[in-house]
């Protein structure tokens, strides 16, 4: 879920924040910069929080919250319109950015210990396999939402639209990834 709901979106935040501010390149990989770098500080610092719980159920609801997070920054995303702002782009990139920091720590634990010790990296190679494939599978769907859009308006109302479309899509995924996640439970 963390590849197809958040890590399909966010190559697509990039154009349209470009699109609809007028921002160059390398101003709008910083903006997102905003999201995968708090994403790489919050990781180390929630792993450490998340150890003071019990193993295993502290990694499902540490994966479940993560992903409720991202959602949600997603979900901030949606009602973008032409004319925006880059910092109409902020508030959703933060919360997504700890919320993919706090689900991405959460990730090696099980992947880890749900094979047997000599499978080990069988289980970390099938953990970032299924993040590539989540990805790839993400943005195909977000690509579709977004170019779902009605014709008409210029390119600014097209791309602004788009956007709200696969953040709502892109959202409503995350978030149903979290309560799935929730509702797991360990085999006995």
């Amino acid at each position: 879920m963390i590849g197809a709901g958040v890590v399909g979106l966010m190559p697509y935040v990039l154009m349209v924040v470009q699109s609809l501010s007028g921002m160059g390149p390398l101003r709008g990989a910083a903006l997102l910069g905003v999201w995968s770098g708090l994403s790489f500080a919050v990781a180390p610092q929630a792993r450490r929080l998340a150890g003071r719980v019990a193993g295993r159920v502290a990694d499902r609801h540490q994966a479940a919250a993560g992903l409720a997070g991202c959602g949600a920054g997603e979900l901030a995303l949606a009602g973008i319109r032409e004319h925006a702002s880059w910092w109409r782009f902020l508030p959703g990139l933060v919360v997504a950015g700890v919320g993919s920091g706090v689900v991405n720590s959460a990730l090696a634990g099980p992947a880890v210990w749900s094979v047997p010790a000599d499978r080990v990296s069988l289980g970390s190679a099938a953990g970032n396999a299924a993040r590539y494939l989540g990805s790839s599978v993400g943005v195909a769907l977000i690509a579709a939402a977004m170019a779902a859009v009605p014709h008409g308006g210029g390119t600014a109302h097209e791309a602004g639209l788009g956007m709200s479309r696969a953040a709502l899509a892109a959202g409503g995924l995350t978030l149903a990834g979290a309560a799935a996640v929730a509702l797991c439970r360990e085999r006995g």
